[in-house]
């Protein structure tokens, strides 16, 4: 998908599959609707991606430009190298390999509400081996599918009144590797967990401009 300043909404009940890149220069992309979003293409679209409702599925990392562990500014990637803005719905990843793996958004990203995190199995897989995965949010994986998940590596704003809650379903995990900045401190902000899939440790929230 081409274009200079293009402005892409995904909507409705059913479920759309974009495997192709999307290269719409300060163009957007918004996700509407109950369905489901497959993303797989390394996108270059620099307007931002916001989620309304439904999932959101990503199925690549974000490439950094620089080196690592920078992941500012963002070369490629499911969502562009924009602004990622959370006002609700799912993100998602799905099981190939069948093993814990996360895939890492190396996005800023503005949450606005409660939101969801799920694996979204595209072929029947088989229950894994419990298993711990690094970073400045440890996940312990397991239920009955394999477990995959998001790494947020880049910054999250927080930006919703009271605690931002989490919920992990189908044995979807999810860290946080980046800066997590509460732009509501002091107003009973943070980030809370819920779900039966993962538990959580060491979560590590930062002040606003720290």
């Amino acid at each position: 998908m081409f274009g200079t300043v293009q402005k892409l909404t995904i909507d409705g009940p059913g479920n759309t599959d974009i495997t192709s890149v999307i290269q719409t220069g300060a163009g957007s992309l918004t996700k509407n609707g109950a369905g489901t979003l497959f993303l797989s293409g390394a996108s270059t679209y620099g307007g931002g991606t916001i989620l309304n409702s439904g999932t959101l599925n990503l199925e690549i990392d974000s490439v950094p430009s620089g080196a690592a562990p920078s992941v500012s500014p963002v070369l490629t990637g499911p969502l562009g190298t924009g602004l990622f803005t959370i006002n609700g719905g799912t993100v998602g990843t799905s099981t190939f390999s069948g093993t814990n793996t996360a895939h890492s958004v190396g996005n800023d990203v503005l949450v606005n509400a409660n939101f969801g995190v799920s694996n979204v199995p595209r072929t029947p897989v088989v229950a894994p081996t419990s298993g711990i995965d690094g970073g400045v949010l440890n996940s312990i994986k397991s239920g009955l599918f394999n477990s995959d998940g998001i790494n947020f590596a880049g910054n999250v704003f927080l930006n919703k009144p009271g605690a931002v809650t989490v919920i992990t379903t189908n044995s979807g995990f999810v860290d946080f590797t980046g800066g997590i900045y509460d732009l509501n401190a002091g107003t009973g902000g943070g980030l809370t967990f819920a779900g039966n899939t993962a538990t959580y440790l060491g979560a590590r929230e930062q002040p606003h401009g720290g």
